[in-house]
């Protein structure tokens, strides 16, 4: 399992977004303005739609779409606890985030299934808790009924 040590900017593109642009599905959408260290989080578009301009859209060059989002995850902290100025990532930081990245495909199939299953699981249990929420909500309104 061979890792090798990337920047950003060489294995995908990235553009601030554009107002009335429709990104495709697979664009990983990562804040730079109006952020916190605190509540930080990047999104994988699953269709295509607009973005708003306090985004910009990172598109992979030659990395499957969902393992350069795994990748890309995995250095947040460390890219923001560098790059992060008050509120707002300057745009040509951007493309200096490090990625580590498995060099054979195989690997990173491996990867984004691993990680497809956990938040699958994820998805789940937070329906599971959400339904029994509701359950409790409607046992307690008829008990005080």
């Amino acid at each position: 399992m061979e890792i090798r040590k990337f920047l950003l900017e060489e294995v995908a593109q990235f553009e601030s977004s554009r107002k009335g642009k429709k990104y495709p599905a697979g664009t990983i959408v990562m804040p730079i303005h109006g952020v916190g260290d605190d509540h930080f989080s990047i999104r994988q578009l699953k269709q295509a739609e607009e973005v708003s301009s306090r985004y910009v859209c990172i598109t992979s060059k030659d990395l499957p779409a969902d393992y350069l989002y795994v990748a890309i995850e995995a250095e947040l902290d460390r890219f923001l606890s560098r790059y992060l100025q008050t509120i707002n990532i300057s745009f040509k930081d951007v493309g200096r985030m490090e990625l580590y990245i498995h060099t054979d495909p195989q690997d990173q199939r491996a990867i984004v299934a691993c990680f497809q299953g956990l938040n699958q699981m994820i998805e789940t249990t937070e329906r599971q808790i959400s339904e029994k929420n509701r359950m409790k909500i409607n046992l307690l309104d008829r008990m005080m009924a």
